[in-house]
């Protein structure tokens, strides 16, 4: 016999199983379990019972368990209670219990409940998510079906369910279709480690993790698989990876587009705030670069000098804070300092303020690169001892026709100065090096690689067309604000941007090739220039079969992002078209590099190495440049 105590709970027992015995007080449990917020009367009734709700008396079934204190009610709604969440949890187990005596394999979701393994789901799957025809489908539900039938297993996540498919399918040779069900993201160890990194902060873990996803998604869901191989092998380099399928490279645009566009009514002290905030609208869209192009003529809409600097010092605060948290740089470009003597002044307080206070306070990765017209007055402007430490600390571009415009990506425009702007919708690059070691110092093979590659190019850039016209083309934030902003349309700014086609790894690839360094020898020369004349002349051809604008330029990677490129061990990092190890003097430098320069319509910087601070070595650098046909160079 058993006390009254036990009497009490077998009745309690008995009272709560007889609650819960039916399906719709279990559904109940189920939705207020899964909610995060109350739910009302009308919610509960439109999700279980859709629109048939006149076949069951919801209200009844409602007010029997909150009588057994498993929900209760509230003024915004019904939620479930402590002892509901704990019940509605051994329930789960108990069907968990009943699958695994019924022999049956058991999914647990990611909604808090365990499900009966239907085969049916798989056919479904496979045809929703990899887009597998009907007869496939069947064919590998079937073959899953028989292999779950002879192991052990009777427990699985729907993760672990989605890997087990996978594998068939590697097995069976479908990695087209599995490509296309890989989960995204990073591993969790990889995850941890960055969690538990002390020196990166809440948003830099955010921004990696997805990126990392981001990444994954264009390599195994948006590229055809054979371009994704390309890029995955390093015979073609993409720039910003995560933002590739969603964002162009760059931007030329004209800073009094942007200044009549938004109105020069604005009062003077607001000025900055409004044009700084108009550009980092327009910044969001780009991947890289944004360069304003006669900015020193925002001068114009100022009456004295001090109002020039009060905007530079607030444009300046503005752009550095966006800088930090924004992938978009900033190049500012100065061409008129001759003409009017507020624009000589806009130039010289920028630089004073960034050397001697923005240089030492902020992280540089912050600020915009300069682009200045170098000419005589220039000196003038800045003075020999400023002009030095613009060279040696700071690293403008010079250029030295005011109407050559060059970006941070090494990329020309040449378009009209006065033009609103143009679009820079990407740079490819490819790898000369990996072609060399594939070649085999067969000329003809090399060549023939070399127009394959090429000709890969041109789909990566199809597949960029694609995806910008499902992302921009169709975004109301890119009409309102870029398309407008550059007088163009949905159907026509694809077709009128710049598309950048370059390369990396020339010297490497001569040297392999030839045996010896590009300008060591007439033969090893004429082999590089030999390539880039092939390249060159297929762009053309593409230009005037397809009326596009492909143009080749100059690698823009870092000396460090180049050197871990390459698939060889080196110490000497490389800069510019030229090696820095070449024994050349600065004379035979420039001469090679104009000779290249000659098949790189699309852009090219000569890189000078700075062996010295001093102003007299730099000056003598400079008038040897400043004489020279280079366009435009910069000093590292």
């Amino acid at each position: 016999m058993g006390t009254d105590s036990d009497k009490n709970i077998s009745l309690i027992l008995e009272k709560q199983l007889k609650t819960i015995g039916q399906k719709i007080r279990l559904d109940l449990l189920k939705s207020l379990r899964l909610s995060k917020i109350p739910l009302s009367f009308s919610d509960l009734q439109k999700s279980l019972l859709g629109f048939n709700n006149t076949s069951v008396n919801l209200s009844f079934h409602l007010k029997t368990l909150k009588e057994a204190k498993l929900i209760r009610c509230t003024d915004e709604g019904y939620c479930i209670t402590e002892v509901g969440k704990e019940i509605f949890k051994k329930i789960i187990d108990i069907e968990h219990i009943l699958n695994k005596t019924n022999k049956s394999l058991v999914i647990r979701t990611s909604k808090y409940s365990t499900e009966p393994f239907d085969i049916k789901n798989v056919k479904e799957y496979l045809i929703r998510e990899a887009e597998m025809n009907a007869f496939v489908a069947e064919e590998i539900t079937k073959l899953a079906e028989k292999k779950l039938s002879e192991t052990n297993i009777d427990y699985l996540t729907a993760p672990l369910m989605r890997e087990y498919i996978n594998v068939i399918l590697l097995e069976e040779g479908l990695e087209e279709y599995r490509h296309k069900l890989t989960r995204l993201g990073i591993p969790p160890f990889d995850a941890e480690q960055l969690f538990l990194n002390k020196q990166m902060e809440p948003e830099e873990f955010i921004k990696k993790v997805g990126s990392e996803a981001s990444e994954q998604f264009l390599l195994l869901n948006l590229l055809p698989k054979e371009l994704a191989d390309l890029y995955l092998s390093n015979k073609i380099i993409l720039l910003n990876l995560d933002m590739w399928a969603l964002r162009p490279l760059s931007l030329f645009v004209n800073t009094e587009r942007i200044l009549g566009f938004y109105g020069v009514d604005i009062e003077d002290q607001k000025l900055a705030l409004h044009f700084s905030n108009y550009l980092q609208k327009i910044m969001r869209f780009f991947s890289n670069n944004i360069l304003l192009y006669n900015f020193d003529l925002i001068s114009d809409h100022f009456n004295d000098e001090e109002e020039i600097f009060q905007f530079i010092d607030i444009f300046l605060f503005l752009m550095a804070n966006f800088n930090n948290s924004n992938n978009c740089k900033l190049t500012l470009s100065f061409r008129n300092m001759n003409k009017n003597p507020n624009n000589n002044s806009i130039l010289d307080y920028l630089l004073r303020n960034y050397l001697d206070s923005y240089c030492e306070e902020s992280n540089s990765q912050s600020l915009p690169q300069l682009l200045l017209n170098y000419n005589p007055h220039l000196l003038k402007v800045l003075g020999t001892e400023r002009l030095s430490k613009v060279c040696s600390s700071y690293n403008p571009i010079f250029c030295k026709d005011s109407n050559h415009l060059i970006n941070h990506d090494i990329v020309n425009f040449n378009g009209d100065i006065k033009s609103p702007g143009k679009i820079v919708l990407d740079k490819i690059l490819i790898n000369l090096y990996s072609i060399a070691r594939n070649s085999n110092r067969n000329d003809t093979q090399f060549f023939n690689i070399l127009t394959q590659r090429l000709n890969s190019v041109f789909s990566f850039f199809n597949q960029k067309r694609i995806y910008m016209e499902k992302k921009i083309g169709n975004s109301p934030k890119s009409i309102n604000h870029l398309f407008n902003l550059l007088e163009c349309d949905q159907d026509t700014w694809i077709q009128r941007s710049i598309k950048s086609i370059s390369f990396y790894g020339l010297n490497e690839a001569v040297k392999y090739h030839c045996g010896i360094g590009l300008e060591r020898l007439d033969t090893s020369t004429r082999f590089a220039i030999k390539a880039l004349k092939l390249m060159e002349n297929l762009i053309d051809e593409k230009n005037d079969l397809d009326n596009e604008n492909f143009y080749l330029s100059q690698p823009n990677f870092t000396p460090s992002k180049l050197t871990e490129l390459m698939e060889f061990e080196r110490e000497k990092k490389i800069s510019g078209l030229i090696g820095n190890d070449t024994q050349l003097s600065l004379e035979q430098k420039i001469d090679l590099h104009n000779i290249i320069r000659e098949h790189l319509k699309g852009g090219s910087l000569f890189i000078l190495k700075k062996d010295s601070p001093d102003f007299p070595e730099i000056w003598k650098k400079l008038e040897l440049l400043s004489s020279s046909k280079i366009p435009s160079f910069k000093f590292i």
